[in-house]
């Protein structure tokens, strides 16, 4: 029997789109493995209404469904990971979003745009109308590099007033959201308490690590 009851594995979609044939061959593999978690970052290959947002090689409708209707049957737990705060240089790149740049910067949403959080919500949207049968969903959240250089308490309550409101939008469409740690993590005590109170209960963090050390619990 495995040591790990959960095994999975990432696919980064981020720098380029794979050929449907392979990707089918390797679930195959994954499958054989016993890869039972495919933990899928769409990036700018998702089949998204406005053109704008996906690249010509991304998925087209039915060919998403193929997929992960693949990967279901051959038993992976297939979990959508959109990012909602950093890396969204995809997104925030093309002229038409610039309002939404975090101090012009096209790295991250400005959280306090109003236009911010309907924009985001209508992404999880899309993305959710492909993943009604799976259970988890990650919304990303790492690296905010540009949120990072804030004083301590800015950075909690910018971070915790955002995030805390994607998860639960997450957790109100009836998934169970993930979350890198990694910005939680850099906090002092009094302000990593004061975000790990904002989130939902059933937020599952996971370990965003740069080495092989595991990551220390606080």
């Amino acid at each position: 029997w495995p040591d790990l009851e959960v095994r999975g594995i990432h696919l980064d979609l981020k720098y380029m789109m794979h050929r449907k044939d392979y990707l089918r061959r390797w679930i195959e593999s994954l499958a054989a493995w016993k890869i039972n978690v495919l933990l899928l970052e769409y990036e700018d290959k998702f089949p998204y209404r406005q053109s704008v947002l996906r690249r010509p090689a991304a998925f087209t409708e039915r060919e998403l469904r193929d997929f992960l209707d693949h990967a279901r049957a051959r038993g992976l737990r297939v979990i959508p990971l959109i990012q909602t705060l950093g890396h969204v240089e995809y997104i925030l790149k093309h002229d038409q979003f610039a309002r939404l740049r975090k101090n012009g910067f096209h790295t991250e949403y400005d959280t306090l745009h109003p236009e911010t959080w309907p924009f985001i919500r209508a992404m999880l949207d899309e993305v959710l109308e492909f993943h009604g049968s799976d259970e988890w969903f990650h919304v990303g959240g790492d690296e905010c590099w540009h949120l990072k250089q804030e004083k301590p308490a800015v950075k909690a309550r910018l971070y915790g007033d955002h995030i805390a409101k994607v998860l639960n939008y997450v957790v109100q469409r009836g998934k169970r959201p993930l979350l890198w740690d990694d910005m939680i993590r850099s906090l002092p005590n009094r302000e990593l308490a004061i975000v790990l109170r904002r989130l939902p209960k059933k937020t599952i963090l996971c370990c965003w690590n740069y080495d092989s050390t595991p990551c220390a619990p606080r």
